[in-house]
């Protein structure tokens, strides 16, 4: 999972398994009394806190996202860096039909969680055409061309906490660059390099948990759910697992009663 892009009957055999865990005995008989769907979900929303494994491979995957945008002093970021992509430019990458399975795996993640990372404004100083530092990508391909005043221009020279500076431009801007532009409130750092963060987390660094917490809060996997307030106190229980287990399945209507199983043709 951490470094390839599982097929997705695996993925499938595994969450099988995994649901086949919670619901049969060692005889392999048990009944499914709650679907998959819910017992994916987290235990605030109403499920069992299970992750899907294909979640969990993206999730994982993206730690090499990570390294690789943070060009971290690593043997493999240094060889696939130098064999493909180097840096942010990365989040703008696309396959290639010759790569090798890890570098396709990368790139297959990166996909999925993309928008969960955001340009940290330092000193302004990258390019303000060839670098990705907004969500539109590289402003430099929404321009038929670039006039030669402008191929230096660092983003700083552009943007500035006082606005933007579109005098000094000599290109032509689209109306969507220069709505964003104007939208956009920017505050420089001298001290600090421009850099990628991961939004979700304070200090700007990824992890595992906080990619799983983006993906559920950004795909269609929590739906219909409940507030938090209504299942938390199920597991903050001083009791054995299997009782909050029990509540867990009563608050879902979904103990093996005989009325239950009379509903499903188990039982009369």
């Amino acid at each position: 999972m951490q470094i390839v892009w599982l097929p997705q009957n695996i993925c499938d055999n595994i969450d099988q398994t995994t649901s086949n865990f919670i619901w049969r005995d060692n005889n392999n008989k048990g009944i499914h009394l709650v679907g998959w769907n819910k017992v994916a979900q987290p235990k605030h929303h109403d499920g069992l806190g299970i992750r899907t494994a294909r979640e969990a491979n993206i999730c994982f995957l993206s730690k090499l996202v990570w390294d690789l945008i943070q060009s971290s002093p690593k043997l493999w970021v240094d060889l696939l860096s130098n064999k493909y992509i180097s840096g942010p430019k990365i989040l703008n990458a696309t396959a290639h039909p010759k790569a090798s399975s890890t570098w396709s795996s990368i790139i297959h993640a990166k996909y999925t969680l993309k928008e969960g990372y955001s340009w940290r404004a330092g000193s302004g100083s990258s390019s303000f055409w060839f670098c990705p530092w907004s969500s539109l990508g590289y402003i430099g391909l929404m321009v038929p061309y670039i006039d030669i005043h402008d191929l230096h221009l660092s983003v700083n020279d552009v943007l500035s906490s006082s606005g933007p500076h579109f005098q000094v431009l000599y290109s032509h801007l689209p109306p969507q660059a220069s709505n964003f532009i104007n939208n956009m409130n920017i505050r420089s750092n001298p001290s600090l390099e421009d850099a990628f963060i991961w939004a979700l987390n304070k200090n700007g660094v990824y992890t595992t948990k906080s990619g799983y917490a983006w993906l559920l809060s950004h795909t269609s996997t929590v739906i219909n759910v409940q507030h938090s307030a209504t299942w938390s106190w199920i597991w903050k229980l001083k009791l054995p697992e299997k009782l909050k287990f029990l509540f867990w399945l009563a608050c879902h209507n979904f103990v093996p009663t005989l009325f239950l199983l009379n509903n499903r043709n188990m039982a009369s």
